[in-house]
């Protein structure tokens, strides 16, 4: 059994067969559900910290956001 490389599996699931490079897997047993390129891009668009952040102070800018993804981009290749 082989995951590939950028890979992400989704918390709690079983592999129990290959995983190929770049995709998203989640299950039991772990099934394929999309590509780590179609699951970033998409993190890209959708807000990922919750509203309720914003009273307490922890308000997240889109510039820092898009800091966070371009140095995961760059940690990963």
């Amino acid at each position: 059994m082989r995951i590939g490389s950028n890979v992400i599996i989704g918390a709690g699931s079983l592999v129990n067969k290959d995983i190929p490079d770049n995709s998203v897997a989640a299950g039991i047993p772990a099934k394929v559900i999309g590509s780590f390129a179609d699951f970033a891009q998409k993190r890209r668009t959708v807000q990922i910290y919750p509203d309720k952040l914003i009273p307490i102070g922890q308000e997240i800018t889109k510039e820092l956001e898009d800091w966070l993804w371009n140095d995961f981009d760059a940690r990963r290749n």
